[in-house]
């Protein structure tokens, strides 16, 4: 679960970059960049908006299934807080699609 000093520390240190909402719209997801123990984290939280619950369960459960895969094809999860509908990603570098 996502304790309340991650919540803190991510407020502290992290800038708020949301999804893309038309304009005058509140963005129905919430991403900040943190660091735990050092390591870099994208904490993610859907924010009230119809169907939110049901969305962040089929995030959760896609994540969990997709991370089977070997390679990797998407980040770690780190943790959630479901009550408040929040997910703790490893942070990965953008990187060209390998071949083959």
């Amino acid at each position: 679960m996502v304790t309340t000093a991650i919540r803190r520390r991510t407020a502290v240190r992290a800038g708020l970059a949301s999804s893309g909402s038309p304009p005058g719209k509140q963005p129905a997801i919430s991403r900040r960049r943190a660091e735990l123990s050092g390591t870099p984290v994208v904490v993610k939280q859907l924010i009230d908006a119809p169907e939110a619950a049901e969305r962040y369960a089929r995030e959760v459960a896609a994540l969990k299934l997709a991370s089977r895969v070997d390679p990797p094809v998407v980040p770690m999860l780190v943790g959630t807080d479901p009550g408040e509908r929040v997910l703790v990603l490893e942070y990965v570098d953008h990187q060209p699609p390998r071949e083959g």
